[in-house]
């Protein structure tokens, strides 16, 4: 009886390794656009936002940036970029947007993606509002999101 026992607990122990305990699996997310957003600006006037796309359960597009209350994107403001760049930073937002939303498009979880060098703090904030998103995207629940920072 012992042994049997151990043979079943076993294979419960391997299904579980195998399938997954990750909450935010991709697999099971609804089709749609879901869009997650911070309640507030940061010190420089600047909210950052996450719109992603999911097609047949897998996010194919994301769109990670910030606006300002113009409705300017931060990666699109050249003097935003070039005051970041001579000021000797290692990354500026036209670089760090788009390299952390084709980690986000590649690795299927915002918990799982690289986060660049010298953008810790939007690194962060990109997996603060994936998590805020997750629960929607399984609901399929297209409601934007607003998120405390």
């Amino acid at each position: 009886m012992k042994k049997t026992l151990s043979v079943l607990f076993s294979l419960c122990l391997c299904t579980a390794v195998f399938t997954g305990c990750n909450d935010t699996n991709a697999a099971s997310f609804q089709d749609g656009t879901y869009k997650a957003v911070y309640a507030q600006a940061d010190d420089h006037g600047w909210t950052e936002y996450l719109t992603l796309t999911v097609e047949d359960g897998k996010i194919v597009s994301a769109d990670f940036d910030a606006e300002n209350d113009d409705g300017a994107k931060k990666s699109e403001n050249t003097e935003y970029n070039e005051a970041m760049k001579n000021a000797g930073s290692k990354t500026w937002p036209s670089a760090f947007y788009p390299a952390l939303e084709k980690s986000l498009i590649e690795k299927q979880d915002g918990n799982g993606i690289d986060a660049v060098s010298g953008a810790t703090t939007s690194s962060e904030s990109l997996k603060k509002l994936y998590q805020a998103l997750v629960p929607n995207m399984k609901k399929g629940d297209t409601t934007e999101v607003k998120v405390n920072s």
